[in-house]
């Protein structure tokens, strides 16, 4: 297959955003880049013009989905990759990608090295994307999240677009992801497609702050399709559910925590990442309590 990649990075004024450009232009895999569509806000004029890169102002802030979707009503290439603002993508970040991609796999999605100095970052990329580290084997997955990922335009045209009804940057690609698997396509995961995540998230009010938003997003995925989350039922019981958040929050951050083998790390990880899934649960009970008083479908109450 001959590859052209449109790549799609959404941006609200991230600080971070010319370092991800610079990561790539430096691919190995520079001639398979159609362009960079960079789409959101920049306020403080950091992005520097480049002959690859279209810059697409969305005038006001705007959710992940939006940005992502306006990317790809603009992308020209029959592939799209997508980075966040916050990544800094290997060398071979999209080599990677594409030497996973075959006519079985249209959805590869790469992996997140989660080091970081800073402890509550590194707890908050450890908390999110525990099941994504490199050193998991290639296998197929039920969802991707689009922080590290390539789709074929077909895919998504059968799919349709992100649901721009998820505010803020939490649930959509999973959502997203997850209609692809249910509509019949193959999810992949590629570990040497790798990427540096460095969230803006470096204390506990933002650590807790994401995590919150995480949770109340993901549980109306969890409801949306409950049979790929068969142990879920919990989370239709919102007091329950609250009452119970820190000893769930406490069992998931032990489980993360052994799997991930940090040594005496874990002594100061270990709390951080309970502090993240309790607030996970938390917001999860919210959302939960939102769908049994409404009566409605989760879908009616984003």
């Amino acid at each position: 297959m001959t590859f052209r990649v449109s790549i799609v990075i959404p941006s609200l004024n991230a600080p971070t955003i010319e370092a991800t450009l610079q990561s790539l232009y430096r691919q190995t895999a520079a001639l398979s880049i159609a362009e960079i569509l960079v789409v959101g806000l920049d306020n403080q004029q950091l992005i520097q013009a480049h002959p690859l890169l279209k810059w697409i102002s969305t005038q006001r802030p705007v959710s992940a989905a939006v940005a992502r979707n306006i990317g790809i009503r603009c992308a020209k290439s029959d592939w799209i990759a997508f980075i966040d603002a916050d990544c800094i993508a290997a060398a071979d970040w999209l080599e990677q990608l594409i030497a996973a991609a075959t006519s079985q796999h249209l959805i590869i999605g790469g992996s997140v090295i989660i080091a970081s100095p800073n402890q509550w970052t590194f707890a908050d990329n450890l908390a999110m994307f525990h099941s994504l580290v490199p050193s998991l084997p290639a296998t197929t997955r039920t969802a991707l999240p689009t922080l590290n990922l390539l789709i074929a335009r077909s895919v998504i045209d059968h799919v349709g677009l992100l649901d721009e009804r998820f505010m803020g940057a939490a649930g959509e690609d999973f959502d997203w992801t997850l209609r692809m698997h249910q509509s019949g396509y193959t999810l992949q995961f590629a570990p040497r497609a790798q990427i540096h995540h460095r969230p803006a998230r470096g204390n506990l009010a933002s650590l807790m702050v994401h995590s919150w938003k995480s949770g109340y997003n993901m549980n109306i995925v969890r409801q949306r399709y409950a049979t790929y989350y068969p142990a879920s039922k919990i989370f239709q019981y919102p007091f329950l559910l609250q009452a119970l958040a820190p000893l769930i929050g406490l069992i998931t951050a032990v489980k993360i925590v052994a799997r991930a083998n940090l040594g005496r790390r874990s002594i100061h990880v270990l709390p951080k990442i309970w502090l993240a899934k309790t607030a996970w649960c938390l917001g999860a009970a919210l959302q939960a309590a939102i769908i049994a008083r409404s009566g409605k479908k989760p879908d009616s109450t984003i």
